[in-house]
């Protein structure tokens, strides 16, 4: 159904959606705008300038990180790929600051936004105490989107768990301090 063979795939009617955002604004948009994605045009294009900045900067910054790790590519994340995804969360961070992605009231940016964080949390390969107001959105969302555990959190953690079943700590070490050492030195254990 879906070309690029990836999920989800949204069916309604003879149309066919093969990409989630995509799919979450026509839904809104033919059946229930609302706040969620509201009809004015001045407040949609901020929510989609939201939802382009995940998928452009946000998630392609945790993909390049767990993505060549889950696909047996690598077994540790290069410091260069960590410290743009930190820029990343520099700058979520700092969107969240009223309490959502955008402002003070949620939007379908804030579930957007909460599928990458939450999949980042169950990869666990960083420490994210130091974005305080990411930390504290992200409990209000779990408990602010319906259904959170079955529709976001089951899916991230399995995602986490195929993650961490294929990074290894111990390699990352290792690459480090061989980076330090420079070339000619070796490691051995």
């Amino acid at each position: 159904m879906n070309p690029q063979h990836t999920v989800p795939v949204l069916v309604d009617g003879k149309l066919v959606i093969t990409e989630s955002r995509a799919a979450i604004t026509y839904l809104c948009s033919e059946y229930k705008s609302g706040q969620l994605y509201p009809a004015d045009p001045e407040r949609r294009s901020q929510i989609d300038q939201r939802l382009f900045f995940n998928i452009g900067t946000f998630y392609k910054r945790f993909g390049d990180c767990v993505y060549p790790v889950c696909f047996g590519k690598s077994k540790i994340i290069e410091e260069e790929k960590k410290n743009a995804l930190k820029e990343a969360l520099r700058w979520v961070d700092e969107m969240v600051t009223d309490g959502y992605v955008l402002g003070s009231s949620m939007s379908i940016a804030d579930v957007d936004f909460m599928s990458t964080l939450s999949t980042l949390e169950a990869c666990s390969f960083l420490d994210l105490s130091q974005y305080k107001n990411v930390k504290k959105w992200s409990k209000q969302m779990k408990k602010t989107i319906p259904n959170f555990s079955e529709n976001c959190e089951k899916g991230a953690l399995a995602f986490g768990k195929w993650f961490n079943s294929n990074y290894s700590k111990n390699d990352k070490f290792k690459h480090k301090l061989s980076k330090t050492l420079g070339k000619g030195f070796s490691i051995f254990y």
